[in-house]
């Protein structure tokens, strides 16, 4: 009868043994996440830098030429389906 008891206390009393490591593991996910965040923000702001720079390193004429390109592809780019005749057929998503 006493063993019976114990028992039932510790298969009660098991979640909240386990309860203890989760909040430690989600403090260190949430930094682990915080930190990540941050060093993409990071690498996003450098390579807008460089590709300012790279920009403002060509001539007047280059400069002039890579902004005609670069409206003539979103132009055709927009008019593209999202999904090819083949995805839409067999149902995938891309």
């Amino acid at each position: 009868m006493k063993a019976r008891w114990i028992l039932i206390l510790s298969i009660l009393l098991m979640p909240l043994m386990g309860l203890g490591q989760s909040s430690n593991a989600s403090k260190q996910q949430k930094k682990a996440d915080e930190k990540k965040e941050k060093k993409e923000k990071a690498a996003m702001v450098t390579e807008a830098k460089l590709r300012k720079r790279h920009i403002k390193i060509q001539t007047k004429e280059t400069q002039k030429r890579m902004k005609r390109s670069k409206k003539k592809s979103k132009r055709n780019n927009a008019n593209k389906p999202s999904r090819t005749f083949f995805q839409r057929m067999m149902g995938t998503n891309k």
